[in-house]
């Protein structure tokens, strides 16, 4: 996120999708974000919760078009890629721009209505919200975020 344009985020919820075989699921949608500035670095922080389990997220897209989110769907349904995956990332990878209210108004009531129902289904560690195994896994996040903080200040 670009320093000068950081502080419009404020107040903004974050979409984390992740894709997987022929699927792109949305695993996490942050609360409201606050803008942090560091020396050169910009961090957007909320308060923490988990995501979803990645086959318990909800169904952004597969590649047969099979969706949670019918109007999240039509936005990228003219993008020119050949599969649903495809068309999806194509249009939203490094959007920054907000989705139209009665879209994210979609997003967030899908989200929200199988993150309070979904007890059993949140992810215990964050590689449970991969559709697979990294090949490394951090197990001390919170000393890897401080090192990282510290190269930053």
């Amino acid at each position: 996120m670009h320093p000068k344009r950081a502080d419009e985020l404020n107040g903004i919820r974050l979409a984390f999708v992740q894709g997987g075989e022929n699927s792109m699921r949305l695993v996490y949608l942050s609360p409201p974000v606050k803008i942090v500035r560091h020396k050169n670095v910009v961090e957007a922080t909320w308060k923490p919760s988990m995501p979803f389990c990645y086959f318990f997220a909800p169904l952004i897209v597969n590649n047969k078009g099979r969706t949670d989110f019918p109007k999240l769907k039509r936005t990228f349904s003219d993008v020119d890629r050949d599969t649903w995956a495809r068309r999806f990332s194509s249009m939203y990878r490094t959007r920054r721009e907000p989705l139209a209210q009665n879209v994210a108004r979609e997003v967030v009531e899908v989200f929200d209505a199988g993150y309070v129902t979904g007890l059993g289904i949140l992810a215990e560690t964050y590689e449970e919200a991969l559709p697979f195994a990294p090949p490394t896994i951090d197990r001390d996040r919170q000393s890897t975020y401080e090192e990282l903080l510290t190269s930053v200040r």
